[in-house]
């Protein structure tokens, strides 16, 4: 992505001044928002070298490199070390957060969109009875119900039963079911294999659209 050759758009980098004399080159800034999973990251967790060098080769050449996931605060954070970059904002919890970089380095939140999660859940727990459900409230605490992974999320979460799930301010909704299929789950797509997480994207943003009054069928080709 460097920039010493050329604007991104493919023009030219530098342009003949009237005389033939060159003018310095004008870089067009761009921002690029990267996932993690499976874009930042591969799925067994490495982010590879040519990953960075790329990530980094773009920060040289002028352009703002953020990090847009599915993944909660506490999981996105540390990974801008790896990277290398200190982005101005983050995105995660599927847009429902925006962090800001603070003078300090850190990050503080400001802005956090929450929905009630309760139809989402009910929905999902009478077609997959097997589930693990959890969620995350705007403070970024997990409340979960059922045999999750042990990891980052569980090690802060609480473990209740599942009605205490249900009515809470969330601002991410967590299923896995080992194994499952989601033929029964209104509006998603199947996703097979172990310990699938079956409800990050489509289902919160889902939730919230319908907390603003509107309908399902309104959203279409959202990523789970």
């Amino acid at each position: 992505m460097s920039s010493s050759r050329g604007f991104v758009d493919g023009s030219d980098a530098a342009a003949a001044a009237p005389g033939g004399t060159a003018t310095p080159a004008r870089v067009k800034r761009w921002l690029v928002a990267l996932d993690i999973d499976g874009t930042t990251m591969r799925e067994d967790g490495v982010v590879t070298d040519t990953v960075i060098r790329a990530v980094r080769d773009a920060e040289a050449a002028g352009h703002e490199v953020m990090l847009s996931t599915g993944r909660s605060e506490g999981m996105t954070v540390p990974l801008l070390e790896r990277l290398g970059i200190q982005p101005k904002y983050l995105v995660c919890a599927n847009g429902a957060l925006t962090l800001e970089r603070t003078d300090t380095g850190a990050y503080e939140r400001v802005h956090v969109e929450t929905f009630d999660p309760t139809e989402v859940l009910q929905t999902i727990r009478g077609a997959l009875q097997n589930g693990a459900y959890g969620v995350e409230d705007e403070t970024g605490h997990y409340l979960l119900s059922g045999d999750f992974p042990d990891d980052t999320m569980t090690a802060s979460g609480d473990h209740v039963e599942f009605e205490r799930l249900l009515g809470v301010r969330a601002t991410r909704v967590v299923v896995i079911s080992p194994g499952a299929r989601t033929r029964g789950v209104p509006g998603h797509r199947r996703q097979d294999g172990p310990a699938q997480g079956l409800v990050h994207g489509r289902l919160d943003r889902l939730a919230r659209h319908r907390a603003r009054g509107c309908h399902e069928g309104d959203r279409h080709g959202a990523h789970p």
